[in-house]
């Protein structure tokens, strides 16, 4: 089991049973979006590009994430795992929750919630090759559309780094 993260009391209601949160949203699956950004001025948001031989959205940049499993406890649970196994990262504390997004897939219908995490000092970046190739530190959203992003991912990037700013 993965240590537990600081989250803030802002965040409570977000903190709570899986099963909980999914009986508020029923009929849609939960994933997680996760905004990790650097303690450095001025912020840097890591952004990871899908590996080549992914079936959806090959070499596309997003951010690190993905469905809440069984073993999740609650979405912060989620939030903590993904971060892990995509990035060998382990979250320090879950700083706030920016712009959720729903969408529709093979498996139906899901809401993707949206996280701004800060990762431990002494962790040491290690990507997942079979889900990812590289990564890469932005500051700005003007790179934005030098990268091979769908819009949806767009929008969520420049919403992540948007709170990156506002938790300063």
């Amino acid at each position: 089991m993965l240590r537990r993260a600081q989250v803030p009391g802002a965040l409570a209601h977000r903190d709570i049973p899986l099963d909980a949160l999914k009986a508020q949203h029923p009929g849609k699956r939960i994933t997680v979006g996760v905004a990790i950004v650097s303690d450095d001025e001025p912020r840097k948001l890591l952004l990871l590009q899908r590996s080549a031989n992914e079936d959806t959205l090959p070499n596309m940049f997003e951010l690190p994430g993905g469905n809440c499993d069984p073993g999740d406890l609650t979405v912060i649970d989620a939030v903590a795992r993904e971060t892990e196994e995509e990035t060998g990262l382990v979250v320090a504390e879950v700083l706030s929750e920016f712009e959720h997004f729903e969408y529709s897939t093979k498996r139906g219908p899901a809401m993707q919630l949206n996280f701004l995490v800060r990762v431990e000092h002494d962790g040491t970046l290690k990507l997942n090759p079979e889900e990812h190739q590289a990564c890469l530190w932005i500051e700005s959203p003007g790179v934005l559309d030098t990268l091979p992003m769908t819009a949806g991912m767009k929008k969520v990037v420049a919403c992540a780094l948007e709170a990156a700013k506002e938790n300063n």
